[in-house]
């Protein structure tokens, strides 16, 4: 079976150099880029949990119906935790604004 890796670095923001404003931005940045990976291996998850579902129901003669299983307990629970990844991910892009915010070297234009 064919498979992909996603390897990363992540450093401790306390041993970095600049300011702490940089810090504070590299330091989001690397806990937005962690939430990435996590919200891929939730969707995996969940398109191997529909699998197993799917397999379950040909075992005990059911007809396998892969759309119902968001509607499935196991299913709403893993789109849950995704939506919540998927939060926690735009959530920090603000977090990194504010922390990373300098008031003596104010942006031009504050992002959108």
């Amino acid at each position: 079976m064919p498979s992909t890796s996603t390897t990363f670095d992540y450093t401790d923001p306390r041993g970095l150099d600049g300011d702490p404003f940089q810090v504070a931005a590299v330091a989001c940045h690397q806990a937005e880029k962690v939430l990435g990976v996590a919200e891929k291996a939730v969707d995996d998850a969940y398109v191997m949990a529909r699998g197993a579902h799917m397999e379950r129901q040909l075992q005990t003669e059911d007809e396998p119906d892969g759309v119902g299983f968001a509607n499935d307990p196991l299913g709403a629970r893993i789109l849950s935790i995704r939506d919540r990844t998927q939060d926690m991910a735009k959530a920090i892009k603000n977090v990194a604004v504010a922390a990373s915010y300098n008031p003596r070297k104010p942006p031009k234009e504050l992002p959108a």
